[in-house]
C-alpha cells in the first residue's frame, strides 16, 4: 500500500528535509508541498507533517500567520475525515493558533504556546531560545484507543529528542487541563520541564487522536521513528475504508474558559503621569516586516487596512527614588541597548492617522518574561539603579482604508477577531488612549 505524506512548507520552514527523511524511514512516501502550490494536491495525500522552523519569520507571534493561510483550511477538511496531521515545533504552534488542537467547535483557539520561562532561584534568568536534548514520556492513559501517534509506543515509554524553540511553553487553563487528562489528550510530557510548560506538557493532541502538536523534534533522530511508524500503522488501518472515520472538532469549551472569553469592553491603557513612571515607544528606521506581514494577511482575508507596529516599554521606579534621579535611570536604560537596538531603532512618539485605533498587547499578569528579564539584566548586568519593574508590550495601530467611521470600526473589529495580534490565553489587549 502506497502511503503519501505531505510535508508542509511555509516561508521560513527549515526542517522539511529531516521530516521527509523520517517519513521515508517509516516506509511512506514524502510529498514536498509548498504553501504556494495548488492546495488541491493535498487532498490526494494520506497524512500531513507541518515541519518546524520559523514560518513567516514568526512575525506577530509564532505560527499565527501560517495559521491564517488557506492551506490550513484544507488540513481542517482532510483531518475531519480522520487523516493524521503532525505539527512539529513551529508546526505545533501553527496547529494551536489554527484551533486544530485541542479541537473546540468551529476551531476556536483554546490554548497558547508562549515564550519560554527559565526560572533560577525565583528569577526569570532567560526567556529566549531553548536548544537542547530532552526526554519526553508518553502518557500512561489508554483513553485514546485509536491514536495515530502512539501505536508503536508503550504507556509511559520515554524517547530522547532534540528541542529547539523560543515560544514552546504550553499555556493551558486548569479547566482545559482537566479535560485533556480525562480524554488522554495530554499525550507527551517532559520528564524534566525545560521551559515552564503547563503540567510539563510537550505534546497535545485533539480529542480524536489524529492531530498532534509536538514541540520537540522526532524527525531529527531515529529515536523519534515510533511516532512516524505509528502514523503508518494508523493510515493502513483507515485508508482502505475511504477515510470516513469522522473527526470534526467537537469539544465544548469548559464553562470557566467560556466566561473568560465572553465579549467585554476592551480596557483602556493610559500612560502614567507619575514622575516615577516612563513610557518608551520604539520605532524602526527600516521597514517593520511584522507590520507588513500582518497587513498583507488581513488584506488576503478581505480587510483593507494599514498596520503599524511599535515596541512598548514601561519603566517604573521605586518610591524612594527622587524624580531627578529617575531621569538618570532612564538614560542608563536607553543607553544599555537592552530595550532597543540603536542601529535600527529609536525612541519615538505615536502619531496615529485619523480614523485609526491603537492597541497595546501585553503578556498576562505574571507572564511578562521579557519584561522581567529586561529588569534583571538592567539591574544586574548594567547596574541601573532605582527600577521597581519593567513591563513589555507591542503597540499595533490599525487604519482602515474607508473614511466612514462606523465601517472603519467594523473592519477593525474583524481584524481583532482573527487574533492576529494577540492570543487571549497568553496575552491581554488594551485600547491605547
Amino acid at each position: 500500500m502506497d502511503i503519501r505524506i505531505a510535508i508542509i512548507e511555509f516561508p521560513g520552514t527549515n526542517c522539511e528535509r529531516e521530516s521527509a527523511q523520517a517519513v521515508r524511514r517509516a516506509g511512506m512516501d514524502a510529498v514536498m508541498f509548498r504553501w504556494n502550490m495548488p492546495v488541491a494536491l493535498l487532498e490526494g495525500c494520506d497524512g500531513y507533517v507541518i515541519a518546524g522552523g520559523f514560518s513567516y519569520e514568526d512575525r506577530s507571534r509564532s505560527g499565527i500567520l501560517a495559521a491564517l493561510d488557506p492551506v490550513l483550511d484544507v488540513l481542517k477538511q482532510e483531518s475531519a475525515k480522520g487523516k493524521p496531521v503532525l505539527g512539529i515545533c513551529n508546526g505545533a504552534q501553527i496547529l494551536v493558533e489554527a484551533g486544530l488542537v485541542p479541537g473546540f467547535h468551529d476551531y476556536q483557539v483554546g490554548m497558547a504556546l508562549a515564550a519560554n520561562r527559565r526560572v533560577s532561584n525565583g528569577v526569570v534568568a532567560n526567556s529566549g531560545f531553548y536548544n537542547s536534548w530532552v526526554d519526553i514520556k508518553r502518557t500512561p492513559s489508554e483513553s485514546l484507543s485509536d491514536n495515530a501517534f502512539i501505536k508503536h509506543l508503550t504507556p509511559g515509554q520515554s524517547i530522547h529528542l532534540p528541542a529547539a524553540h523560543a515560544e514552546g511553553r504550553f499555556v493551558i487553563s486548569e479547566s482545559l487541563l482537566d479535560l485533556l487528562r480525562l480524554r488522554g489528550m495530554d499525550l507527551f510530557r517532559y520528564t524534566e520541564n525545560p521551559n515552564g510548560s503547563t503540567d510539563d506538557l510537550a505534546g497535545v493532541c485533539n480529542a480524536h487522536g489524529n492531530i498532534l502538536a509536538l514541540m520537540p523534534h522526532p524527525e531529527r533522530t531515529t529515536s523519534g521513528d515510533p511516532i512516524f511508524l505509528s502514523m503508518r500503522t494508523y493510515i493502513q488501518q483507515h485508508k482502505e475504508s475511504g477515510w470516513t472515520r469522522g473527526c470534526n472538532p467537537d469539544l465544548d469549551i469548559p464553562s470557566a474558559m467560556q466566561t473568560q472569553l465572553e465579549a467585554k469592553t476592551t480596557p483602556s491603557y493610559h500612560p502614567s503621569s507619575s514622575l516615577l513612571s516612563k513610557e518608551l515607544i520604539i520605532g524602526t528606521i527600516i521597514t517593520d516586516n511584522s507590520a507588513v506581514s500582518v497587513e498583507q494577511a488581513l488584506k488576503r482575508l478581505g480587510m483593507e487596512i494599514t498596520v503599524q507596529r511599535h515596541l512598548h516599554w514601561e519603566l517604573n521606579a521605586t518610591e524612594a527614588l527622587p524624580p531627578h534621579a529617575f531621569d538618570t535611570t532612564i538614560q542608563q536604560a536607553e543607553a544599555s541597548g537592552e530595550l532597543f537596538n540603536p542601529n535600527k531603532e529609536f525612541v519615538t512618539a505615536l502619531s496615529p492617522p485619523a480614523n485609526s485605533q491603537t492597541y497595546l498587547i501585553r503578556p498576562l499578569p505574571g507572564e511578562d518574561s521579557p519584561g522581567q528579564h529586561a529588569f534583571y539584566t538592567l539591574s544586574e548586568w548594567f547596574g541601573v539603579e532605582g527600577l521597581a519593574n519593567v513591563c513589555s508590550g507591542v503597540l499595533w495601530t490599525f487604519t482602515p482604508a474607508t473614511q466612514d467611521p462606523e465601517e472603519a470600526q467594523q473592519v477593525i473589529k474583524a481584524a481583532l477577531a482573527t487574533h492576529i495580534i494577540d492570543n487571549p490565553y497568553s496575552q491581554r489587549r488594551f485600547r491605547y488612549a
